[in-house]
């Protein structure tokens, strides 16, 4: 997980040094300024649709629920949003995902320089559906999609 997160931050560090401002299929910025540029997604490192191909399972550290900018915790959720973050999560469990670790990832400006960077963190949660994030008594905490689960 810290090498996704290094290569994230290296992304976003670097842009200085490769982006020409330009966004989309662009090749020129539209603002000729670099004052004026906004990069536009620094924290994207990009998968194919296979990273969650079933022959993979062994290879994936944890699930990730990215929080948006803004927010500190699955709380900062209105009940729609977290329902929608259950639904997912139920999609990989079933999938047999269960014993993938989830973590929660939030952006943070630490120095108040505008500089964010990503850091996770673990959090517990129980959904109106009934199923929860929570631990096992490993101290990492895990999806719990099944019916009298316990949680």
């Amino acid at each position: 997980m810290n090498i996704l997160l290094d290569m994230q931050n290296s992304i976003y560090k670097k842009k200085d040094d490769w982006w020409n401002g330009a966004n989309g299929g662009d090749h020129k910025p539209k603002k000729p300024d670099p004052k004026t540029w906004q990069y536009q997604g620094w924290n994207e490192v990009a998968f194919d649709a296979n990273v969650d191909f079933r022959d993979n399972k062994g290879k994936l550290e944890a699930l990730v629920v990215a929080l948006p900018t803004g927010f500190e915790s699955l709380c900062d959720f209105d009940k729609d949003a977290i329902q929608m973050v259950d639904e997912i999560l139920l999609k990989y469990w079933t999938d047999g995902y269960g014993h993938t670790p989830v973590v929660i990832m939030k952006t943070i400006d630490d120095t108040g320089n505008g500089k964010y960077q990503k850091e996770t963190f673990v959090q517990s949660s129980k959904f109106a559906s009934g199923r929860c994030i929570k631990d096992n008594g490993s101290k990492t905490l895990f999806y719990i999609g099944g019916k009298g689960s316990g949680c």
